[in-house]
Formats: structure tokens, C-alpha cells, sequence
């Protein structure tokens, strides 16, 4: 796993490709109630992206193989931060340790580990303004990852408002002091 993870982090990944922006330090929003804000490192490749966090460690997000949809709101914009919202798929082993988790803190139940449930580990991307990440998406990332939802078939729509689903970690966000 170490070995996977030190390629990663020199830009190396069969499934997700070339690395094609700098590493860039991170805010994510998550749709779980149990990690709605990540801070760590993000890794842009031409085939999906690698996040990095203390919280949940590693992750990756290969878009050929797990992304569903994508909608970005303000990316581009030069005041206001962005959200580049990534839908994954929904898959029974639900992204790691969080498959074995309740689907929020207020449930009082357990899940059944014989059978875990279909759940998805959205993700958005907070793209503060004037930032490198913001230079490195919308310059060089974003016209690459389009051509690629295009060819995949996953849906890409500029929003005028955050998706509804991350209220929640906006909220937790905003009160933890923003990006």
C-alpha cells in the first residue's frame, strides 16, 4: 500500500494517468455527516483526481470507473469560492471505513456487515478565487476532464446554486471559519 501510495504522490497512476497540475493543499466538502469537511492535499490527473487527507487518508476518484456525474458552480469565479461537485457511483463497499458507520451520527443502529448497503462518498472541491488551484483547474485541468465526461458519458452542468446534498458541510464549513 505504501509502495501505490508514493506513486501516486509522484504524479504515477495507471487508471487515473498523467498528472497534469501541481499538488495544491485542499478543502472538500463530503456528503457523509461523519467527515463533511476534509483538509489535505489534492493531486489533478487527466483521468481523475487523488485526495489526500489526515481524516480519511488516501483517496482516489478514477473517472472512467466511478465518477456518475459532475456539476461545477463558480469555478472561474474571481470574488467567490467555487465547488467542483463530484457524484460518485454508489457501491456496496462504500469508500472505506465509513461503509461500517451508521449513515449519520444520530443513528443509534449499526450496519450489518454481511451486507453492507449501496451507498456514495460524494465529494466537493472548494476552488477558492485567485488561487493556484483555481488557475490550474480552470486553465489547464477543466477543458482536459471535459473532453473526457464527454467521452464517458457522465454528465457536466455548470450549476447556479450548490447541489442541495452539500448544505450540510457548507454549513460546518462556514461556521469552522471557511476555506
Amino acid at each position: 500500500m505504501h509502495q501505490a501510495v508514493e506513486r501516486m504522490r509522484a504524479g504515477e497512476h495507471h487508471v487515473l494517468q498523467s498528472l497534469v497540475a501541481p499538488p495544491q493543499p485542499a478543502v472538500l466538502l463530503t456528503t457523509s455527516a461523519w467527515l463533511p469537511v476534509l483538509r489535505g492535499e489534492v493531486r489533478l490527473f487527466s483521468g481523475g483526481l487523488y485526495v489526500e487527507t489526515e481524516q480519511h487518508g488516501p483517496h482516489i476518484l478514477p473517472f472512467r470507473i466511478h465518477l456518475d456525474a459532475v456539476g461545477a458552480f463558480q469555478i472561474g469565479s474571481p470574488s467567490e469560492p467555487g465547488l467542483l461537485m463530484l457524484r460518485q457511483k454508489a457501491d456496496d463497499h462504500a469508500y472505506g471505513p465509513l461503509s461500517l458507520l451508521p449513515e449519520a451520527p444520530s443513528v443509534a443502529e449499526g450496519v450489518d456487515k454481511e451486507c453492507l448497503p449501496m451507498r456514495t462518498f460524494n465529494l466537493a472541491l472548494v476552488v477558492p478565487p485567485r488561487s493556484a488551484l483555481q488557475r490550474a483547474l480552470v486553465d489547464t485541468v477543466w477543458p482536459i476532464w471535459e473532453v473526457l465526461f464527454r467521452d464517458c458519458k457522465v454528465p457536466c452542468d455548470q450549476l447556479a446554486a450548490p447541489a442541495a446534498e452539500f448544505r450540510y458541510p457548507l454549513e460546518v464549513l462556514r461556521r469552522a471559519g471557511g476555506a
